[in-house]
């Protein structure tokens, strides 16, 4: 599975830069590929990646912004209702761990 095979209903809407810290801001095209809200989703996409994906996303991981955990760390965290930027680098760091743990 690719990540245009999820169904539209597991994936991010459109993301807005302005709705994310400066510092993430790079990352919001991986944030948008692969902040895909639904487990089973993600994780069939990211057993299949191409070697290219895997080490953009593997990339991410171990240069993992500071600004960007302390965005999910900080207030919006404690939210009900976070902002659909919130919840989708949250799913892409739940998929760049995941991506370590099977890429070793």
């Amino acid at each position: 599975m690719t990540p245009d095979d999820v169904p539209e209903e597991a994936k991010p809407p459109g993301l807005r830069a302005a709705a994310v810290p400066e510092g993430a801001r790079p990352y919001l095209a991986l944030a948008q590929r692969f902040g895909i809200g639904d487990d089973g989703y993600r994780s069939e996409v990211v057993e299949n990646l191409s070697e290219d994906v895997q080490n953009a996303l593997l990339g991410y991981r171990h240069q993992y912004p500071d600004a960007v955990d302390a965005w999910l760390c900080g207030e919006e965290s404690k939210s009900s209702s976070p902002s659909p930027e919130y919840v989708a680098f949250t799913c892409l760091y739940l998929a760049a761990d995941y991506a370590a743990a099977i890429y070793r």
